[in-house]
């Protein structure tokens, strides 16, 4: 139907919306907040051709977190749900947008780039941001909406449901928009983490103690 009605409105139907910042599609394939982000990197080029030279290594990245990070990671704990095709797309802006503020040459190692700065991957960001929630879940730190979206194998047992070294049970599914949920992610991700990690004390410290486990070497802030 082109309309629905409640009450006494009617509410007009529409192929995409943004809510929060984050644009929705009818058919929630992601193109359009993926096209958001891209544009949003594109313009970023010629900022950066500008003070390239002017930077230190400390400035490359306080001005990569501040303009490419930020937009990335907004939202992409539900976008990065589009499948690595898409997320391609951020990845390799993200790549060359790296290059232009260090310096580099086109053909400059891509991984040996983000291990001099210790800087995550598009992926590695989704990953994080997922990994953060089921953290929180466990912590209970989410909205109550939230109080029973995983099930671990603890509950079986009637014990220790939110001890954060539970392994979660993972439930089938089958399509690849059911594949590729927070839930099921979630789930793959969290039960293949470091015990180490699992047990974290903060939001703050699980995050870092995570992009430790990528980056043993770096020091983070």
């Amino acid at each position: 139907p082109e309309y629905i009605k409640f009450l006494n409105f009617k509410i007009k139907r529409t192929s995409s919306m943004k809510f929060l910042g984050v644009i929705l599609d009818e058919h929630l394939t992601w193109d359009l907040q993926i096209n958001e982000v891209c544009n949003k990197l594109k313009s970023m080029f010629h900022v950066f051709y500008s003070i390239r030279n002017f930077i230190s290594k400390d400035n490359i990245k306080t001005i990569y977190y501040t303009l490419v990070y930020s937009r990335i990671k907004y939202g992409i704990s539900v976008y990065g749900q589009a499948g690595i095709t898409k997320i391609n797309r951020i990845q390799v802006l993200q790549n060359k947008l790296l290059k232009v503020l260090a310096g580099k040459k086109f053909r400059y190692s891509t991984d040996k780039l983000h291990d001099e700065f210790g800087l995550l991957k598009v992926v590695d960001i989704t990953n994080q941001e997922i990994l953060s929630f089921v953290f929180n879940y466990f912590m209970d730190t989410l909205p109550p909406v939230f109080q029973s979206y995983f099930v671990t194998f603890g509950a079986d047992n009637g014990i220790n449901t939110r001890n954060t070294n539970n392994l979660i049970r993972k439930i089938r599914r089958k399509t690849n928009f059911g594949a590729n949920s927070i839930k099921s992610k979630g789930a793959d991700l969290w039960n293949s983490l470091d015990t180490e990690i699992k047990l974290s004390f903060t939001t703050k410290q699980f995050r870092v103690k995570y992009k430790l486990s990528l980056f043993p070497y770096e020091i983070v802030d």
